[in-house]
C-alpha cells in the first residue's frame, strides 16, 4: 500500500497564516461588536457626512467619550444583502448633522453602534449625553 505525503512549502504556509490571521481578525471584529451591544453605555453621535464608493457606503458619526472627541466611519451602519426594506429605509433616511443614539465602550472608543431609528431631537438630552455646549457650537 502506497502512502501519500503531503508536502508544505513556503506558499502553503503563508497561505495557511493568512487564513489564520482573516480567521482571528473577523471573530475579534464579532467579538467588539457584540460586547458593545451588551454592555455599551449608551451615547449621542452627530451623523456628519456620507461617502458613496464604487462598492461601498462610509457613514461618518462624529462623538465624545471620556471627554474625547472622534470621528468614526466604524458605526455598524452598512448596506447588506440580507438588509431587509425597513432597514434599507431606514439607513437612507439618516440626515446629515443629525444626532441619533449610539452605544459605545470606552476600551474601544473608534468602535460605535448606531441605532438609525433613534434619532435625538431634544436639545437637553444632547447635552446630558457628554456633549457639551461649547463642544456642540463646534461640532454644529
Amino acid at each position: 500500500m502506497m502512502k501519500n505525503k503531503i508536502k508544505l512549502n513556503g506558499g502553503h504556509l503563508i497561505l495557511m497564516v493568512a487564513v489564520f490571521v482573516l480567521l482571528y481578525l473577523c471573530l475579534k471584529d464579532v467579538f467588539v461588536k457584540n460586547n458593545i451591544e451588551k454592555n455599551g453605555k449608551e451615547i449621542v453621535v452627530k451623523f456628519t457626512s456620507k461617502i458613496r464608493l464604487p462598492k461601498t457606503t462610509n457613514f461618518y458619526f462624529t462623538y465624545f467619550v471620556n471627554g474625547k472627541r472622534y470621528n468614526s466611519a466604524n458605526s455598524g451602519i452598512n448596506y447588506n444583502i440580507s438588509d431587509s426594506n425597513e432597514e434599507i429605509k431606514n439607513i437612507n433616511n439618516l440626515k446629515i448633522n443629525a444626532f441619533y443614539f449610539a452605544k459605545s465602550i470606552s476600551k474601544y472608543p473608534n468602535i460605535i453602534i448606531v441605532n438609525p431609528v433613534k434619532q435625538v431631537t431634544d436639545t437637553m438630552a444632547i447635552l446630558k449625553k457628554d456633549f457639551q455646549e461649547r463642544k456642540l457650537k463646534r461640532v454644529i
